[in-house]
């Protein structure tokens, strides 16, 4: 009888394989069925990570609202934009970048919160990485919510996915229009962020299966 090997790098390529096939089937089973979001919600917003899709021009005051309002709910907040480094806001303020666009990706966050700044916008609406995160993100029934000028990647996000009128209608898409530097405004639209963001997933949008992403 031929002893087996006690070379355990012998089972590395059959343990990668496996994790990685259970690593697929589990992406596509939350990806396709819907009571599986449903299951995990738990009407608290605590653990969830959102992703700030910023560039230089956004508007940073009501990003520290954001900021306040995500973090008293458990929640927490990472800063992308298209380059890593530093951010400079309309209102002096500097951004410190935690991810890059061309590094990191939708499926690690929970929720985007696109802020306002007509140059944010501008630039992230150009940028096909923040275009892609954004319809991602609406393809696997995350929270998006726009202030703003920043209005205009969700709509560049929705015409890059075919949806009619360039416009994601789902639920859990909250845009906020007008001045929303406003500290009054900002905390209303945090408020209603944080509810969003705390039913997890909105598997309910029926446009879902039309969009590639």
């Amino acid at each position: 009888m031929k002893s087996q090997s006690t070379n355990p790098l012998h089972l590395w390529p059959t343990i990668s394989v496996t994790a990685t096939c259970c690593t697929a089937s589990l992406r596509a089973a939350l990806a396709t069925n819907p009571t599986r979001w449903a299951a995990a919600r738990s009407d608290s917003a605590a653990g969830r990570r959102v992703a700030v899709l910023v560039s230089d021009g956004v508007e940073g005051a009501s990003i520290d609202v954001m900021r306040k309002a995500l973090l008293a709910s458990g929640a927490t907040l990472k800063i992308i934009a298209p380059r890593l480094g530093e951010i400079a806001s309309l209102d002096g303020l500097v951004l410190k970048v935690d991810h890059s666009l061309l590094t990191v990706s939708s499926v690690l966050f929970d929720a985007v919160l696109i802020p306002g700044g007509a140059a944010s916008a501008s630039a992230l609406c150009a940028d096909p990485n923040a275009v892609l995160f954004v319809k991602e993100a609406y393809k696997y029934g995350k929270s998006i919510a726009a202030m703003g000028d920043g209005a205009s990647l969700v709509a560049s996000a929705a015409r890059s996915a075919g949806c009619v009128d360039s416009q994601f209608v789902g639920q859990g898409v909250a845009i906020a229009a007008g001045k929303t530097a406003n500290a009054a405004v900002a905390a209303a639209f945090a408020k209603r962020l944080v509810q969003s963001v705390a039913q997890h997933r909105f598997p309910e949008r029926k446009d879902l299966a039309t969009i590639i992403a």
